[in-house]
């Protein structure tokens, strides 16, 4: 339900709007994270094409409270194959992985 209706959205022209997207995530994105959808939440984020350091600031809370912010780590766009987010996006997941998941980081970090 929740790619259709980004989908639907999208070819209406509606996710060009940089309002629509932040609403869209949170709405899909916290209920897949809550009934334990995490491939479905991060392939929601693919869809949306998100470029918000905002938006993406909240997905990585999302996440983390979820418990799952390792899984999302490697989504999270690096230049320079990928639009430059926020310092607060990188420095939050980093600071956040060297808590919960140093394995993670440590790829994380051969990865950016």
């Amino acid at each position: 339900q929740f790619e259709a209706a980004i989908s639907l959205a999208s070819s209406e022209g509606r996710l060009d709007v940089s309002t629509e997207k932040p609403k869209l995530c949170a709405l899909c994105v916290n209920p897949l994270l809550a009934s334990g959808q995490v491939a479905r939440a991060i392939s929601v984020i693919r869809q949306l094409g998100l470029l918000n350091g905002e938006t993406w600031l909240q997905c990585v809370r999302a996440f983390d409270d979820a418990g799952v912010l390792a899984t999302l780590s490697m989504e999270i766009p690096v230049p320079p194959s990928a639009t430059k987010l926020t310092c607060d996006v990188y420095d939050t997941v980093l600071q956040r992985l060297a808590s919960v998941s140093p394995c993670t980081l440590q790829a994380l970090l051969a990865k950016w």
